[in-house]
């Protein structure tokens, strides 16, 4: 199981919406969000993940990995008022990096691992963290038997970009953002599932408080 993770932090005013942090002098505008990967040169894969793949990442694959993460999180957010970008300064950020020490955020005691998590900081926006190793193990574990490097190394970018988007949610919403049930939507509670990967995901209830946030 790779539950994903989000704190909700309170702010002075817990009830003022992200839409309303974001508008500028009562104009709607575009949010700057940053997503980027932890600076390396290659992510290592665990011995037993990168065996089942056929061998360790080649430096093109990773590449094509980021890609294919920051189009899946764009699809996941398309036509919403939210540019992605690799600014680390972005009002809401996510970086992906190689692992995640397992804590649990409120008494960082220690805890099974997550492929992601998030601090939703209200008024100040947001930041969180992805584990390559986690969703890339897990995409290469629901992987079908007969499925080519090619299928896998596009599991593990689409794993990324859902994950990352999820956590995004989480940064946007705040507590009106609510784990699912539905392994086919976004905002599902765990990234163990063939769907996350494989399928077709969709945003379930969530989609409305989004469309009220950032909405066009």
């Amino acid at each position: 199981m790779l539950p994903i993770k989000a704190v909700i932090l309170a702010a002075a005013v817990a009830s003022t919406s992200a839409f309303a942090a974001v508008q500028c002098g009562g104009a709607r505008r575009t949010v700057a969000a940053g997503f980027w990967y932890q600076q390396a040169d290659m992510y290592v894969l665990p011995g037993d993940t990168a065996a089942r793949l056929g061998g360790p990442l080649t430096r093109d694959e990773f590449e094509s990995i980021k890609s294919l993460s920051r189009i899946e999180l764009e699809r996941a957010f398309s036509g919403l008022r939210i540019d992605f970008g690799d600014r680390q300064d972005g009002f809401w950020r996510i970086e992906v990096v190689p692992r995640l020490q397992p804590w649990d955020g409120l008494t960082r005691s220690r805890a099974l691992p997550t492929a992601g998590r998030s601090l939703a900081l209200g008024l100040l926006g947001g930041r969180g963290s992805v584990s390559f190793e986690m969703v890339a193990s897990s995409a290469i574990q629901h992987a079908r038997v007969e499925a080519s490097r090619q299928e896998m190394l596009e599991g593990i970018g689409r794993g990324i970009g859902r994950t990352a988007a999820h956590e995004f949610a989480h940064q946007i919403l705040g507590p009106g953002m609510i784990d699912g049930d539905d392994e086919n939507t976004y905002e599902y509670a765990n990234a163990s599932s063939r769907s996350w990967y494989y399928g077709d995901l969709r945003w379930g209830a969530v989609w409305p408080r989004l469309t009220k946030s950032i909405g066009r």
